[in-house]
């Protein structure tokens, strides 16, 4: 709307902003306005607590309370689950006192394991479901549902025990209401990774693939769990937004300003035209940089108290600052979240401890984040950051690409 001359108005004294006094002043007091009692999720959220915040409560709302295998064969205590050929324990504690009830059964089992590391800590332990980390119980309920993690004696392979109650079909999700999905698994670790049409990061554990003909939509666990509705810190405005599968009239998102098909699905807002994609929706609300001492918090406007140019302190190239950014203001640090893709999520991983030997290099590497090397030994080019093999014993390191054709040639 023009506004008035002559009228009193605020205005920010860094850009162009320019808002009217009843505007600026208003509570927005809509259809869009939140139930206080409504449990609606906030994003965003912390690697560590993508977990707790979003799968957990996805089973529970799809599977119930159970901790029952999916084809209920349970021989001795030892459970099957999708796609993976052994049984699997249950395990309810992570304290060093009850090594043999819940450390042993990481030791190596025979001289052909291809694992060539004894013991897996608790702290490392990582699900083979959703890629994120296993932590101890956070004492947030007492119905008991959540006291543990699934694992397999014969192999060094461990779920949630949320994720071993996944469901193996969903009818339809909010963010794709196509026929259906059905949970698959990544045949390779190391190659033939799955897109997710969400988060367009990269996977190599479970996804659900679309059953739908000529459908070739893949979605990794985190983003199937996403809920209908949530709010952002980038939109305090209005209070909630919700997913939006068919919309002409905002395609692009807010922050990296791609276009956002209208079968993938947005978050939209329905008082205005905040949309946002679900790559940026997913950003964690904390991030590290190698260059960086502190933490990063996201940052959607960082123009405040800030009169200057934004420049990248990795990439070294200007910033529009009204993008999302992880920035220190003590600093006066900012990054791309795409100058780290690993830890800002463009890689949803299983890592492991398996050693491989390749022909260019004397020791053995470990398929894993490259982080003690800018490039790629091999074909240099930049590999800070992203899945790579790394040597254990000296700063030798090289790219998935370069490292797979390596172990072929060895």
């Amino acid at each position: 709307m023009t506004l008035p001359l002559r009228r009193w108005v605020y205005h920010c004294h860094l850009c162009r902003y320019v808002v009217h006094l009843n505007c600026a002043t208003s509570t927005f007091d809509d259809e869009n306005a939140i139930d206080g009692e409504k449990d609606v999720t906030k994003f965003p959220i912390a690697v560590d607590d993508m977990y707790e915040e979003i799968i957990k409560p996805f089973v529970r709302r799809e599977s119930g309370k159970v901790l029952i295998s999916h084809d209920d064969q349970n021989k001795g205590g030892k459970y099957r689950f999708f796609g993976h050929p052994h049984h699997l324990l249950t395990f309810t504690t992570f304290s060093s006192s009850s090594s043999s009830s819940s450390q042993d059964h990481y030791k190596k089992v025979d001289d052909d394991e291809e694992d060539d590391f004894d013991i897996i800590p608790g702290s490392e332990l990582t699900c083979d479901g959703c890629t994120l980390a296993i932590h101890e119980k956070k004492q947030t309920d007492g119905d008991g549902y959540e006291s543990g993690y699934m694992s397999c004696e014969e192999c060094k392979y461990f779920l949630h025990l949320s994720c071993f109650n996944l469901p193996l079909e969903i009818p339809s999700l909010p963010i794709h209401p196509l026929k259906g999905l059905r949970i698959q698994n990544v045949d390779g670790k190391l190659t033939d990774w799955t897109y997710c049409f969400i988060c367009q990061a990269l996977t190599n554990r479970l996804y659900y693939s679309c059953t739908y003909e000529g459908c070739r939509f893949n979605i990794d666990i985190k983003c199937s769990s996403l809920p209908s509705t949530i709010t952002h810190a980038a939109h305090p405005r209005h209070n909630y937004l919700e997913i939006v599968t068919s919309d002409y009239e905002s395609l692009f998102c807010v922050n990296c300003y791609s276009f956002i098909s209208s079968t993938v699905g947005q978050y939209k807002c329905n008082s205005c035209r905040f949309s946002v994609c679900g790559a940026c929706v997913m950003l964690p609300a904390t991030n590290k940089h190698r260059l960086e001492n502190h933490m990063l918090w996201l940052t959607y406007d960082a123009r405040f108290n800030h009169p200057g140019e934004f420049y990248c302190s990795s990439c070294e190239q200007q910033m529009d600052p009204r993008s999302w950014m992880y920035y220190c203001r003590d600093c006066d640090q900012s990054f791309h979240p795409k100058c780290f893709p690993a830890t800002s999520g463009f890689y949803r991983l299983k890592y492991g401890t398996k050693q491989y030997v390749i022909s260019i290099h004397d020791h053995p590497f470990r398929f894993q984040i490259i982080s003690n090397k800018k490039r790629c030994d091999q074909c240099h080019k930049d590999s800070y950051d992203m899945p790579g093999f790394q040597c254990g014993s000296c700063f030798f390191a090289v790219c998935v690409k370069c490292g797979v054709k390596c172990l072929g040639d060895a």
